[in-house]
């Protein structure tokens, strides 16, 4: 039997684990330069939140993507519907 891993669930493995390294360095450059949601009266939070978690996220992603295409550019159109899928999430 053929156990191949198909390269999007690669691409998405690789996303999540650069998003994993990414969240701690942009947690602190929030912190550091004060970019920083704080609590009022119509917010949940009790704590001043960081700002840009979503940068770390369209960062890795990117760079996922990317790094994804140059490593087989075949990728794309063998796996094209799982790739739409990632795209599209």
């Amino acid at each position: 039997m053929n156990w191949r891993i198909p390269a999007y669930v690669l691409v998405a493995s690789l996303s999540a684990y650069l998003t994993y390294l990414l969240i701690p360095l942009i947690k602190s450059y929030c912190f550091k330069k004060n970019i920083l949601d704080y609590p009022g009266p119509r917010k949940i939070h009790s704590d001043p939140i960081p700002r840009l978690g979503g940068v770390a996220f369209v960062i890795s992603f990117s760079l996922a993507v990317w790094l994804g295409f140059i490593a087989n550019p075949g990728l794309w159109f063998e796996n094209w519907v799982g790739i739409s899928g990632i795209l599209a999430g």
